[in-house]
């Protein structure tokens, strides 16, 4: 793999994180690939690692997907798919 990087977004403007560019895409098709699949209750990612973590909170910034309001444990969904 080639060692081009990204640095992730943060929603509070705080400092994102640097992370090699293919393990950011890869984990983004996952993440998108299972919300393309969910319903409008979204979808809770159980036991989140730290990287994996930026990588949900950089799609959110990017509006790539939503958390569900309200919800607890927390759920996540593509835009535009509630009910």
């Amino acid at each position: 793999m080639n060692d081009e990087r990204t640095m992730t977004l943060h929603p509070e403007g705080k400092a994102g994180v640097n992370i090699e560019r293919w393990k950011h895409d890869r984990v983004r098709a996952v993440i998108l690939g299972v919300l393309a699949n969910a319903d409008a209750e979204g979808v809770r990612f159980r036991n989140v690692r730290g990287g994996d973590e930026n990588d949900l909170i950089d799609l959110e910034v990017r509006d790539e997907l939503e958390r569900v309001s309200k919800v607890s444990p927390q759920r996540v969904r593509v835009p535009g798919n509630a009910t």
